[in-house]
């Protein structure tokens, strides 16, 4: 009996010592074959970040568990920059002074307005590659002469002074229009430069103001006195026989077109006073809410309303979202709606095309 207790314990701790060699030799294969391992293919972001910056509301798993993570992590401070991923409708944050942002911003409305002398998004596509939503065409291998001769224009009228006395008077309405395109794209002008350039409130029937450049000046359109002045029938034939050399100043009849403010206030005055003569205009990233709703009273005639990247799109207002509360029905002429970095549904666009012969395209993210 004793010599069977003997070989029984014996026979326990064998098998403790081959279980604890097996251990150490799994141990070891396993280090080996982590360290063996590339550590840039490995992850370095602490398991206690918050991840819902990074991946969404989808959260990781712990290896061996069957719970995910915690839906609020306690993490030891703010999570760095370089870990966040920056949405579409967070770019104007960090590449608002890079051109090739603003390009794409303002590429909506550049690519629905008259080329003129071609200092437009076709131009813009070559001068700055990789913006895929700017068109292009087969006339626009070479840039025209005037989107060559601004760049140099610019840096001899540096001073106030020399830009408004001396390059503005002499610049044709569609040459201050096309300065006027350029400069918000490479180098947005200043509050004195740009109304120098837009002296009757736009420059041939456009306005474009960057902020923080630049804002948008409440009384602008009460000074300007309406932007068309009518020419009784005696003054035709004395219209047709002045002669308009190419030194003298140029005269400016035509309406406020196109309004685009990017990253700049409008406050509901102002709105109120906008020109009823609008066919297109772009809001874009508008710091604070717009009472989008009264814009089919105010602007009958717009073809393109661009809303892109205004995060109070979605927000509720007076109990309803701001795209609900428009009455669609009433911009018969719409044609393009854009609202690209907005928080939008199906349920916010039902009305846009009711009662419609043709839909309205709606420019959504990519």
């Amino acid at each position: 009996m004793e010599s069977k207790g003997v070989s029984s314990l014996l026979h326990s701790l064998r098998g403790e010592q081959f279980r604890h060699t097996r251990n150490l030799e799994r141990a070891k294969r396993n280090l080996s074959k982590a360290n063996s391992t590339d550590r840039s293919s490995t992850t370095t972001v602490p398991f206690t970040l918050d991840y819902s910056e990074l991946h969404g509301d989808q959260r990781p798993i712990r290896a061996g568990t069957s719970q995910a993570a915690p839906s609020h992590p306690t993490t030891a401070g703010p999570v760095p920059k370089s870990w966040r991923k920056v949405s579409q409708s967070d770019r104007l944050g960090t590449d608002a002074d890079e051109p090739a942002w603003r390009a794409e911003a303002l590429s909506v409305v550049l690519n629905h307005l008259p080329d003129g002398t071609g200092l437009t998004s076709r131009v813009l596509r070559d001068t700055l590659p990789g913006l895929s939503s700017i068109r292009s065409s087969p006339s626009s291998a070479v840039p025209p002469l005037s989107a060559l001769c601004f760049r140099v224009i610019l840096s001899l009228y540096t001073g106030l002074s020399d830009f408004e006395e001396e390059l503005v008077p002499y610049l044709a309405p569609h040459l201050r229009r096309d300065l006027l395109r350029y400069t918000s794209i490479y180098s947005p002008l200043p509050n004195s430069k740009l109304y120098a350039l837009c002296e009757e409130g736009h420059a041939d029937g456009e306005l474009i103001i960057i902020g923080p450049h630049s804002s948008l000046r409440n009384d602008l359109w009460n000074d300007s006195g309406q932007d068309t002045v009518p020419i009784e029938p005696g003054d035709t034939d004395q219209e047709e026989e002045e002669d308009w050399s190419w030194d003298s100043p140029f005269p400016s009849s035509s309406p406020l077109l196109s309004l685009t403010l990017l990253s700049t206030p409008l406050t509901i005055p102002t709105l109120l006073t906008v020109p009823p003569t609008l066919t297109h205009l772009a809001l874009l990233a508008i710091p604070s809410l717009v009472p989008i709703q009264h814009l089919p009273s105010i602007c009958p005639l717009l073809v393109v309303l661009d809303l892109s990247y205004n995060k109070w799109i979605d927000k509720g207002g007076v109990g309803e979202k701001a795209l609900r509360r428009v009455e669609w029905r009433r911009l018969r002429r719409l044609e393009v709606l854009g609202l690209r970095g907005c928080a939008v549904d199906t349920e916010d666009l039902r009305e846009v095309n009711r009662e419609r012969w043709e839909d309205v395209r709606v420019i959504l993210d990519s």
